[in-house]
């Protein structure tokens, strides 16, 4: 599903559009699918005309206009959310959900939220012209209290949602999405050489604690013995992608870089960061790995090498940037690369430990 977001200040101008016939007499039977609860209160799903639409944006631009709010780039935020024209038509009480969901994720109107609600409709009028089902949401950005609502990172946070909605609502995942998410695959001698560490520390463990045998050493081992030793670690999991998994979800499952680096932590991994030349209060990368069971050594993998969309960079994207902020990642940062405690635990902490769920 692909969001596309745009800021204007004609909310008038913009559902006149909606609901007539379209650049390419496209647009057929626009009607609300979803909105503010006093929206839906007086107006269905009947058909929009010129008129309606009128008295829709003069509803939704009433915040705006009554308290005379001043936004910055434009008060009116529209985004639409197509899909692919292979996945055919959804229904208007899917695109409702859809459209429910988006609104409430991207905190416009977010019921459990102590922050006041935007108006917001969500228009459908049929195909687009290459044949792809798609929906519009129109959100006055003056809330009803006079605040206003944050845009920072929009095109960011509106992909992010709709990647979530995408699992939600089983609908095909974005292709420029799937290749972000592509995890980098092994190199054939990458995997040996590492099957071979973990098959000779094993072994080495095995022949130090029966001492009552005489056991050859590793590199005295038949042939034969050892590429089996080493045949059975390559059946394992491949680290790297267990690895990217186990970062992805604290980097989803986290509101900032700081919380970032202490559920990597808290999952168990070894998190080192990459400061800027001569400098130590400017984190530019990082690597992770697994703890290493006694007689191993950890095998360090920088967060590109995980998955493109795993770059300390490209994850920064999607948290807020303050100086606080910036300065709390430094600290949680450093106490991770000393082997120090958290600096300070955040709401992770009264979270279930990921240990006890590996373990049902």
């Amino acid at each position: 599903m692909m969001p596309n977001v745009v800021r204007g200040d004609r909310m008038a101008g913009l559902m006149v559009y909606l609901a007539g016939p379209g650049r390419a007499n496209e647009h057929t039977e626009p009607h609300l699918v979803a909105g503010d609860p006093a929206m839906l209160a007086w107006h269905d799903d009947a058909e929009l005309s010129r008129d309606s639409a009128l008295a829709i944006a003069r509803h939704l631009d009433r915040p705006h206009t009554a308290l005379e709010v001043d936004v910055k780039g434009g008060h009116v935020w529209h985004c639409s959310l197509s899909l692919r024209a292979d996945e055919g038509i959804q229904t208007d009480e899917k695109w409702q959900a859809i459209a429910n969901d988006f609104v409430r994720a991207m905190e416009f109107d977010d019921p459990d939220s102590p922050k006041a609600a935007c108006r917001w409709v969500a228009v459908r009028h049929g195909l687009s012209k290459n044949g792809n089902d798609h929906v519009h949401i129109v959100v006055d950005l003056v809330r009803e209290d006079g605040t206003k609502a944050s845009v920072h990172n929009d095109f960011h946070r509106a992909q992010k949602v709709s990647r979530a909605l995408e699992v939600k609502h089983g609908l095909e995942p974005l292709e420029s999405a799937k290749a972000e998410r592509a995890t980098r695959g092994y190199k054939p001698a990458e995997r040996e050489a590492q099957a071979t560490a973990r098959a000779r520390a094993k072994y080495e463990r095995a022949r130090k604690n029966d001492a009552q045998q005489q056991h050859p050493a590793w590199d005295h081992l038949e042939t034969e013995d050892r590429r089996a030793r080493v045949a059975a670690e390559l059946r394992t999991d491949q680290p790297r992608y267990l690895l990217a998994v186990k970062v992805r979800g604290c980097a989803a499952a986290a509101d900032d870089e700081a919380e970032f680096v202490r559920r990597m932590r808290r999952s168990g991994l070894l998190v080192r960061p990459r400061f800027a030349d001569g400098r130590t209060d400017v984190v530019t990368g990082y690597s992770v790995a697994e703890r290493p069971t006694a007689g191993e050594r950890p095998i360090w993998y920088g967060g590109g090498h995980l998955g493109r969309d795993l770059r300390l960079p490209r994850l920064r994207e999607a948290w807020p940037d303050t100086p606080t902020g910036a300065s709390e990642a430094v600290d949680e940062w450093t106490a991770a690369k000393r082997g120090r405690r958290v600096v300070a635990p955040g709401r992770e902490a009264s979270e279930p430990d990921p240990a006890q769920w590996e373990q049902r």
